[in-house]
């Protein structure tokens, strides 16, 4: 049975035999929100609601929750971009302060985009945890977060999440929160995991992909998908390797 949707752009390039592969360990964390935010959180794991009751207690009156559009988007931008370089993506450097392109493409979106927010927690006055999304239809795509680790013990991340699923389920025009990647926390909230899919375009013209795209259709056979990627890596601009969905 194939995995893509009656209306995937992607029905077409697998008929082209363009290499395609599930990926086991991918995936995207999909919440619901179709139903009022009442009927959906007696959905959510216990031990979540549980947590997020407690920590809500604990924050108390402290606690207040921003959201940032149009013309305050651009300083709330840079509030979050500080927050996360001062937390463990730093330590690692990939926070968008250390990866200047991904920075400047993202900050140049969401000074112009319509729908684009950034969703912070502010706790004593103090940012707490932040997110940046957007919405597309009735998709709400929540692109990053980032929290202050100082305070994790209050689960501001969690309980600015729990903040947005009351909007987006009190909003009739979004049906459901996508997380654009599959973390660890998504599973513990319960959320739906849709797979995603390795995409290899061969370049025909080149050598290494005529290599490639031999290798590629030995693969069902031998079994060697790992033999295959390292193939295409030789290749190098022979084949173009990208994520996809279904």
């Amino acid at each position: 049975e194939s995995p893509w949707r009656a209306e995937s752009p992607w029905l077409k390039v697998s008929a082209n035999n363009i290499g395609i592969a599930s990926e086991p360990q991918g995936g995207v964390g999909i919440f619901d929100t179709s139903s009022s935010f009442e009927e959906r959180w007696r959905t959510v794991p216990k031990n979540i609601r549980n947590s997020i009751r407690k920590a809500q207690n604990r924050i108390g009156e402290r606690g207040q929750v921003l959201v940032a559009t149009g013309e305050a988007i651009a300083a709330a931008f840079d509030e979050f971009v500080a927050l996360e370089s001062a937390g463990w993506k730093g330590d690692e450097g990939t926070s968008l302060a250390q990866t200047p392109g991904e920075r400047e493409l993202l900050h140049e979106y969401f000074v112009t985009s319509d729908t684009a927010e950034v969703r912070s927690l502010h706790i004593g006055g103090a940012l707490a945890a932040s997110q940046l999304s957007v919405r597309v239809a009735g998709t709400h795509f929540l692109l990053k977060v980032a929290y202050d680790e100082s305070v994790g013990d209050l689960s501001p991340s969690h309980v600015l999440f729990a903040n947005l699923i009351k909007t987006c389920c009190e909003d009739p025009v979004v049906n459901r929160i996508d997380c654009i990647v599959w973390q660890p926390w998504h599973e513990q909230w319960g959320m739906t995991r849709e797979p995603t899919y390795e995409l290899f375009a061969f370049n025909r013209s080149a050598a290494g992909g005529w290599l490639a795209m031999i290798g590629w259709s030995l693969r069902p056979r031998a079994n060697q998908i790992n033999a295959v990627k390292s193939i295409m890596k030789r290749a190098g601009a022979a084949t173009v390797r990208n994520k996809i969905r279904a």
